[in-house]
């Protein structure tokens, strides 16, 4: 229950400051300051609103307030003219995992691994096409070894990575742990920054990239509510085709938006879906 602190007592400077807790929303409104706690707080004197902000970030690690997911690592990719077969993340235990499916010049979907579940996809623009999967580790313990993606054969270039991320809630919303799914293209080799707007505290933006070159992706710059990075070095194939995934904090309910990335030549087709992950 997220509770509201509210000064009864008024007390001057010096005094001792009684906080009343009401059932509220979790956030900041005229000053008061929103946090999990029981009943009541007895402040050894009054406080200003300053002070207030450094309890509460203080009282949201003591009670265990919604936390962003966090990146935890990622397999090797793997290329292919078939069937890509991405290494799971070392040394990973009850995590969720996500899978990048990139493929060039395609039109057949592959093939979901078993244990998998496509979310997303296909995600296209001129001949890119790309899939987001998801596997629930929680469930099963860990996994090693790799993932065989059956794709046909006929295209020039066919990639996949596996990406581990802890700390996702398990039942939220309609794919159960994601929400306010966006997508953004381009033929100019740019990515264009999407709106990411969360619903709640504690989220994780994610921004999976894809692009029919390999020379290089940049990371998305110049956005407003937050800040883009890199979870991991991008995966090229060597073959004309690029992937990586991008990350953006949101412990508050505000969007990130705008902003660009260059992640390709001049003229290259370029497909980006991202949403946030919710926290526990």
């Amino acid at each position: 229950t997220y509770l509201d602190a509210q000064d009864d007592d008024d007390s001057s400077a010096g005094g001792q400051g009684v906080l009343t807790l009401n059932q509220f929303r979790l956030g900041a409104q005229d000053g008061n300051i929103a946090m999990r706690v029981a009943d009541m707080v007895v402040l050894p004197r009054a406080i200003n609103r300053n002070e207030w902000l450094h309890y509460y970030e203080w009282s949201v690690k003591q009670w265990g307030a919604i936390q962003p997911p966090a990146f935890a690592t990622a397999g090797t990719g793997s290329n292919s003219t078939t069937s890509p077969t991405p290494d799971y993340p070392a040394n990973v235990s009850g995590q969720q995992f996500w899978m990048q499916v990139t493929t060039l010049g395609l039109t057949s979907a592959p093939s979901t691994p078993a244990g998998w579940s496509l979310i997303y996809g296909p995600d296209t623009t001129g001949t890119i096409r790309q899939y987001v999967y998801s596997r629930d580790a929680r469930a099963t313990g860990s996994d090693s070894g790799t993932v065989t993606v059956t794709i046909a054969a006929g295209n020039s270039t066919n990639m996949a990575r596996i990406y581990a991320i802890s700390g996702v809630t398990a039942s939220v919303t309609s794919n159960g742990y994601a929400e306010n799914e966006t997508t953004t293209a381009s033929t100019d080799g740019t990515c264009p920054g999407p709106t990411v707007a969360p619903k709640g505290y504690g989220r994780l933006a994610v921004a999976f990239v894809s692009v029919n070159d390999d020379s290089g992706m940049g990371v998305i710059t110049g956005a407003t509510g937050g800040t883009w990075g890199e979870a991991v070095a991008e995966h090229t194939s060597g073959l004309g085709a690029g992937m990586q995934l991008q990350i953006a904090r949101l412990p508050n309910p505000a969007p990130i938006s705008g902003g660009t990335a260059t992640v390709g030549q001049a003229g290259r087709n370029v497909i980006c879906r991202a949403f946030a992950l919710v926290g526990l």
